[in-house]
């Protein structure tokens, strides 16, 4: 009796021996023997191969396993073929909003007073918080703010405060302060304190000033001391005041001095640039008939 080992050993030099007797008769069935007249046999041409389970692919064999079909990667993108992310169509924005972006671009250029880079910002600011109350630029991406910024560089490019500002920051600047801002344009803590002392009863104090536009401004630095606090210094740029009034920025400034030296205002810090860094005041808490 054949133990295993020995019998396995017999088993596979039968199969071996089969498989060589197969192949000499394929060999001789397609011609590659001479004829018996002497004459070379054409080659034939191939047969149908039988099937053969495990041949093809490693994913055709995971297909007929998995019974699922094999995964094909995308083709490669040809050189230099644009991305989805590049070919991204910009929003088609309306006459009446692209009449609006000009208008804000033209009401926005710096100084030309102004030499520092920083009124620059200051400029380019404004004109995010323009630009953010416009109907029909909210949630645009970024790439309409950055054609926004190139328009207002190619305007304000003579200006001194530009000097060193190159383009690239520029367009980073409005994009992102773009996503700061919190109030647009007339919609700030100014504006509503604005809004405030129109409504109101003209205070004692300011009907000692002539001009309705002084009377005005009296009635806003009162409205503006509330909403900071008693006593807490708030800040206010003569080139805000200008436009709210409905004079130059330089008359606004005129007033505010005019009211320094009437007791009504206490300038607590001076704006450091021109058109940048608001100057800080408070009223006179001693003028009793500040308060309206």
């Amino acid at each position: 009796m054949l133990a295993d080992g020995e019998r396995y050993t017999s088993a596979s030099r039968e199969m071996h021996m089969q498989l060589a007797k197969a192949l000499s008769t394929n060999s001789m069935i397609h011609g590659h023997s001479s004829s018996a007249n002497g004459t070379s046999a054409k080659p034939c041409k191939p047969g149908p191969q039988p099937h053969n389970r495990l041949a093809g692919s490693a994913e055709e064999q995971l297909q007929r396993v998995h019974g699922s079909p094999p995964s094909r990667s995308s083709p490669p993108a040809s050189p230099g073929a644009p991305s989805a992310r590049c070919t991204e169509p910009t929003p088609a924005l309306s006459s009446e909003t692209q009449a609006a972006i000009a208008e804000a671009i033209e009401a926005n250029l710096p100084s030309n007073e102004a030499i520092s880079r920083k009124a620059a910002q200051r400029a380019l600011f404004t004109l995010a918080r323009a630009l953010k109350g416009i109907f029909g630029l909210a949630g645009v991406p970024p790439k309409v703010l950055s054609e926004i910024a190139v328009r207002w560089y190619a305007r304000a490019k003579n200006c001194p405060a530009l000097a060193g500002y190159a383009i690239d920051d520029v367009r980073l600047d409005l994009i992102e302060g773009f996503r700061k801002v919190k109030y647009a344009a007339g919609a700030g803590p100014i504006e509503e304190c604005f809004a405030r002392a129109k409504r109101q009863p003209v205070p004692a104090v300011a009907l000692e000033y002539e001009q309705p536009e002084v009377r005005l401004l009296v009635a806003l630095c009162i409205e503006l001391q509330r909403n900071a606090g008693d006593g807490e210094p708030w800040p206010l740029a003569c080139r805000i005041a200008g436009p709210l009034l409905g004079v130059s920025h330089e008359t606004a400034a005129r007033w505010l001095r005019l009211l320094i030296f009437d007791g009504v205002l206490e300038l607590m810090s001076e704006g450091k640039h021109i058109g940048t860094d608001a100057s800080m005041y408070r009223l006179w808490t001693q003028k009793e008939n500040c308060k309206s």
